[in-house]
C-alpha cells in the first residue's frame, strides 16, 4: 500500500481522497505473507508528488468503501481482567472464552495506535517497533509508508485516536493451518484530529470535524495477538 499524496498547495487530507477497504470478515492466514501475496490491498494510484494526504494507512486510501450496515451501539462491556481494558460494545453474546480473546486483542490494538502515532509524529522514526504489535497487510503498509514519508520529509501532527471500539466478530476456530483466531473490531476515528505536513511545517490540524468508521483484525500468530488489517469500513460514524 503505497503513500499517497494530493497535489499542492492543500497540505492537509480530503474526505474525498480517505477511502478505501479490504472486503470484511476476511479470515487472517496463519504465517505472514510476502509483500506479492494476493490478499494484500490493491495498489492505490498516485495523486502527485507533493504532500496533502493524510498517511495511507491512517486513510486507507485505495477503492471507495462497500456499503455496509453499522449496528447501534449497544452499553459497554464490562471487563473483569487484572489489568483494565478499554471499554468496548458489541451486540454478540460472547462465551467466557471469546471474552478473554476479546480482552487480550484490544489492548493490542491500542498498542498498535499509540506506536503508529509515535513513529508517525516522528517523520518515521522507530518503525521497527511494528514487528511487535502487527501482521501481514498492516506490516507491510506501515513499513512501506516511512519510507515514503522520510523519502517526501514529512510527519503526522495531531492525533490518530479511536474514539470508540465495538466488537463485530470473534472466531476462535482453526483449520488446518489456513485459519487462525481473530476479533474483528470498528471504531470511530475523528480524521480532524491529524494531518500530514512537511517536517519543517508548523501547522496543526485544522479541518472541520469529520469523522469515519475503521475495521482493525487483530488475530493470532502462535498464540500472540496481532493487528493484521486496517481498513476504512465506512464513511461517517454511527451516533
Amino acid at each position: 500500500m503505497p503513500l499517497v499524496f494530493s497535489p499542492p498547495p492543500r497540505l492537509t487530507h480530503e474526505r474525498d481522497e480517505l477511502s478505501t477497504g479490504s472486503a470484511p470478515e476476511q479470515r487472517p492466514a496463519r504465517h505472514p505473507r510476502s509483500p506479492h501475496a494476493p490478499r494484500l490491498p490493491r495498489t492505490a494510484p498516485r495523486i502527485g508528488a507533493a504532500v496533502g494526504a493524510a498517511v495511507l494507512l491512517l486513510s486507507a486510501c485505495t477503492a471507495g468503501p462497500e456499503e455496509h450496515t453499522l449496528a447501534t451501539p449497544t452499553a459497554a462491556t464490562p471487563t473483569d481482567t487484572a489489568e483494565a481494558v478499554p471499554e468496548y460494545t458489541t451486540d454478540l453474546q460472547l462465551s467466557e472464552e471469546e471474552k478473554k480473546a476479546v480482552d487480550e486483542a484490544i489492548p493490542k490494538l491500542d498498542e498498535y495506535i499509540s506506536l503508529l502515532n509515535e513513529v508517525y509524529s516522528s517523520g518515521g522514526d522507530g518503525i521497527e517497533k511494528i514487528d511487535g504489535v502487527a501482521r501481514d497487510q498492516v506490516l507491510f503498509a506501515a513499513k512501506d509508508e516511512v519510507k515514503q514519508m522520510k523519502d517526501q520529509d514529512v510527519r503526522m501532527v495531531g492525533e490518530y485516536r479511536l474514539e470508540s471500539r465495538r466488537i463485530e466478530t470473534v472466531d476462535l476456530r482453526v483449520d488446518d493451518n489456513t485459519q487462525i483466531p481473530f476479533v474483528t473490531i470498528h471504531s470511530c476515528i475523528p480524521l480532524h484530529e491529524y494531518s500530514i505536513v512537511p517536517n519543517e511545517s508548523n501547522e496543526t490540524p485544522g479541518d472541520a470535524e469529520a469523522t469515519d468508521t475503521y475495521q482493525f483484525v487483530i488475530a493470532q500468530y502462535d498464540g500472540e495477538w496481532f493487528v493484521s488489517e486496517h481498513d476504512l469500513w465506512d464513511h461517517g460514524c454511527a451516533s
